[in-house]
Formats: structure tokens, C-alpha cells, sequence
């Protein structure tokens, strides 16, 4: 029994008169660079970590996995945040997971977009885009990290200095995006500061502000015609047709 072959490119036949040209235009196609792919959003719609009575939240652990998931031409990743904050290493986790998606590779880019608010540690997070975009109508807001402590003394003053330890962190980030001086940022994070959009971006929290939808333009409305104007218009329609069925007379001979 003769064995069937299959053919999946006319190349591939030695003896075809084509098959020189043909496999030349493969390999040729195949050198060509394939378009990026499209930009990705990446939602942030919930409490930072873990949220133990709901079962919600995001992690560090679900973001690295979804970066990690994504073409490796992905061109940009678009943030969007609207989130209460949470865990503070769950955050920076983020934070860095986005940066590090970023290191090394050319061209990627990653926006962020604060959709209605981004505060305590999901700020953070939003300090990791290049540009940084919050809502007409969306606030930010940052203070110093809390906890709760069980124990003595030694354990409160342990708690003390780790939590002081954090706010150092967290104020570098800042300063490394925003420019703005050290004295300032522990200012606003000692007085648990909200920040309207025009603020944030007036102090580097973010690029720009998002314009907020205005009324929409009434449709162009046609005025009635006045009732005199009508009637003398159907007038003068009636004069041309009584005198389009007037019979012509043949010109006289001369």
C-alpha cells in the first residue's frame, strides 16, 4: 500500500517549478516583526492582600502570575485603580512586580489610571506608572502605616519602630516620583491628607487630570416659517405652474 504524504506548502516539493520562489517568500515572511500586542488593563478594584472575611483582595502573588501570563510583546499595561489600600507588603510586592515587568525591556510602558481613589498603600502602587492619570472627580490620599499589637511593652515598641521603619519606605517611594522635598510628604502623611485631583497633580501624585464630562450641546433647532412667508411661497409655486401650462404660439414667418 503506497504511503499517503501530506503537503502543507507547495516549498516543500523539490520538483515543483515554484517551490525555489516559494520557500524563499516563507522564510522572508517569517523575518518580518509581528505588531505589538495591544495594551493590557490590569484592575485594581479591591483591598490590597488578602481580605479574609469576603475571601477578595489582591495580591502580590495574583499580579506576579498575571504579568508573568501575559505575550511577551505587550507593548504597555494600563493600571486602573480604585482601591481603600490594605496590606503594605502586598502592595509594595505590587509596586515592584510592575517595575520589575518593566526593567530591561524597551518600549514597555505602564500607565496608570485612578479611577476614584487610590489611597494608603494602592497610592503606592500608583506611583509605579510612567503616567499617571486621575479622575476630574477622583481623590488620592496617604498616611502612615497602622497596626495592631497583642503583648508588652517590648512587643509595642518592637511594633513602634517596625512601623516607623515602613513609613521611611513608603516616603522614599513617593519622593522618587513626585520630586517633592522629605519634610512635606511626612507632613501630609502625619495629617492622613485626601488629595483632589487638581492637587495630586499639582504635587506630583500625578501627571494629569482627566476633564470631567460637561452638558452636552443642544441639537440645532429649525425655526417655523412664518405663516404670511408660507402663503406667499405658495402663491408664487402656483403662478409658475399656471404659467408653465399656458400654450406657446409658433413665431410668425417674416
Amino acid at each position: 500500500m503506497k504511503k499517503r504524504q501530506t503537503i502543507t506548502n507547495l516549498a516543500e516539493i523539490p520538483s515543483h517549478p515554484g517551490a525555489a520562489k516559494l520557500k524563499q517568500l516563507w522564510e522572508n515572511a517569517a523575518k518580518i516583526s509581528k505588531p505589538t500586542a495591544a495594551a493590557t488593563d490590569l484592575l485594581l478594584y479591591d483591598r490590597i492582600g488578602p481580605d479574609y472575611w469576603s475571601g477578595g483582595g489582591l495580591t502580590h502573588q495574583f499580579v506576579t502570575d498575571w504579568l508573568t501570563g501575559l505575550p511577551a510583546d505587550t507593548a504597555a499595561v494600563n493600571v486602573r485603580i480604585n482601591s481603600p489600600g490594605g496590606d503594605v507588603f502586598e502592595g509594595v510586592g505590587i509596586y515592584n512586580a510592575l517595575v520589575t515587568w518593566q526593567a530591561g525591556q524597551e518600549g514597555r510602558k505602564i500607565n496608570v489610571k485612578i479611577d476614584a481613589l487610590a489611597a494608603s498603600i494602592a497610592s503606592v502602587i500608583a506611583m509605579a506608572g510612567d503616567d499617571i492619570e486621575i479622575g476630574g472627580n477622583a481623590m488620592m490620599m496617604i498616611h502612615r502605616a497602622s497596626t495592631i499589637t497583642w503583648g508588652n511593652a517590648a512587643d509595642h515598641e518592637q511594633s513602634a519602630q517596625a512601623l516607623k521603619g515602613i513609613d521611611d519606605t513608603i516616603v522614599k517611594t513617593y519622593e522618587a516620583r513626585t520630586g517633592q522635598k522629605l519634610d512635606d510628604l511626612k507632613a501630609w502623611l502625619d495629617n492622613e491628607t485626601y488629595m483632589t485631583a487638581d492637587e495630586a497633580v499639582e504635587r506630583g501624585f500625578a501627571d494629569k487630570k482627566a476633564a470631567l464630562k460637561g452638558k452636552p450641546e443642544p441639537a440645532p433647532t429649525q425655526e417655523p416659517e412664518p405663516a404670511n412667508q408660507s402663503a406667499a411661497r405658495l402663491a408664487t409655486a402656483r403662478l409658475l405652474v399656471a404659467q408653465m401650462s399656458r400654450p406657446v404660439s409658433a413665431p410668425a414667418n417674416q
